[in-house]
C-alpha cells in the first residue's frame, strides 16, 4: 500500500503519523457521512426520473398504440428538469 512505500523510503514518517491519524480518522468518518447522505439524497431525487422511464420502457406498445408518445416525452422532460 501507500504507507507501506512511505514508510520503507522515509521511516522518520512513523513519527507522525501518532499527531495525524487522529484527525485523518475524524476528517474521514465526517467525510463518509456526508457522501453517504449526498448519494441517498441523489437516489431520491432520481428515483422519479427512473421510475417514468422504466413504465414507459415496459409499456413501449401500449404507448404506441394508444399514440401517447408526445404526452411521455412532455412527462419526460418536466421529471429530468
Amino acid at each position: 500500500t501507500q504507507l507501506a512505500l512511505v514508510v520503507i523510503f522515509a521511516p522518520w514518517t512513523l513519527l507522525s503519523l501518532p499527531l495525524i491519524l487522529p484527525l485523518y480518522l475524524f476528517i474521514f468518518a465526517a467525510v463518509r457521512i456526508a457522501a453517504r447522505d449526498s448519494r441517498r439524497l441523489e437516489s431520491i431525487a432520481h428515483s422519479p426520473v427512473y421510475t417514468h422511464f422504466n413504465d414507459a420502457v415496459e409499456g413501449l406498445t401500449t404507448i404506441a398504440a394508444f399514440g401517447a408518445q408526445a404526452r411521455f416525452l412532455l412527462k419526460n422532460e418536466k421529471l429530468v428538469e
